[in-house]
């Protein structure tokens, strides 16, 4: 019987590559109610949440290497990902958090500058063409399009100082 062990281990892509983009997935999305990987909820008639920031990131960091966690059902959302995404799997996804997931995908990172989203965010390409990658930065909901149960920010002078429930401004999770 074969060793299944590895079965999530790519090799690493570092030559020109300036952000490693890391989408956190490992989560079984009870919730939202969605039955299976939340990543895999359809936002438009054809493609994937997943598929949709693969193909955002694709097109606005060309050069990144993008790291996708993954743990419940992770065979499902492997089919929809392209083969370039390197995989890291959160085999504890049910005892642990998006912390466990993070840290995952940080030690299998290839490059400093990282860009981490959830995976259950729908964005459209203007979000992460605004972003000015030269430094660290948070991205805050400008349009109140979030629910005020949402994670807020403080900030001061352009800069985050905290993140705290029942804040006005919101948190994007990028």
């Amino acid at each position: 019987m074969p060793n299944n062990n590895n079965r999530f281990v790519t090799s690493t892509r570092s030559e020109g590559q300036n952000i490693t983009s890391i989408i956190l997935s490992a989560g079984m999305g009870y919730r939202m109610k969605s039955y299976g990987p939340k990543c895999l909820l359809k936002v438009n008639s054809s493609k994937s949440i997943v598929e949709n920031q693969i193909n955002s990131i694709k097109k606005n960091l060309p050069d990144s290497d993008i790291i996708i966690v993954l743990g419940f059902e992770s065979d499902k959302v492997i089919k929809h990902i392209p083969e370039e995404v390197r995989v890291v799997e959160n085999q504890l996804y049910e005892t642990t958090n998006t912390a466990e997931s993070l840290r995952l995908a940080i030690n299998n990172r290839v490059k400093d500058r990282l860009l981490i989203i959830h995976g259950d965010l729908v964005f459209n390409d203007s979000t992460l063409k605004s972003c000015d990658f030269r430094k660290s930065f948070v991205v805050v909901d400008s349009k109140e399009q979030l629910k005020s149960s949402e994670v807020g920010v403080t900030s001061y002078d352009g800069e985050v100082t905290r993140f705290a429930y029942g804040l006005d401004k919101k948190w994007c999770q990028i």
